[in-house]
């Protein structure tokens, strides 16, 4: 059995801006992010904003803005997650 326990939860202003009430999520398995190589992130098309990647080439995640990939500082990573739930 999963659990999800969550205690940040994110609404979207009029502006489609990240409004956060709370900064914690709990996950008792292992996330798996999916892995691509450079080449195959430049080619991808129809990517959503906050799509999450690992770029293998680089060893590091990488995130698209809406606009390009940017890579995460290595030191520190917040990662933003949707989870619908009905």
């Amino acid at each position: 059995m999963s659990t999800i326990r969550v205690s940040q939860i994110e609404s979207l202003d009029a502006q489609n801006v990240p409004l956060i009430v709370n900064s914690e999520l709990q996950l008792n398995t292992p996330i798996t992010i999916l892995n691509k190589t450079q080449a195959e992130i430049d080619a991808l098309t129809g990517v959503a904003r906050g799509q999450i990647l690992f770029n293998t080439d680089t060893g590091t995640l990488t995130q698209y803005n809406g606009v390009k990939w940017v890579e995460y500082n290595q030191t520190k990573v917040n990662i933003g997650l949707v989870v619908a739930l009905g």
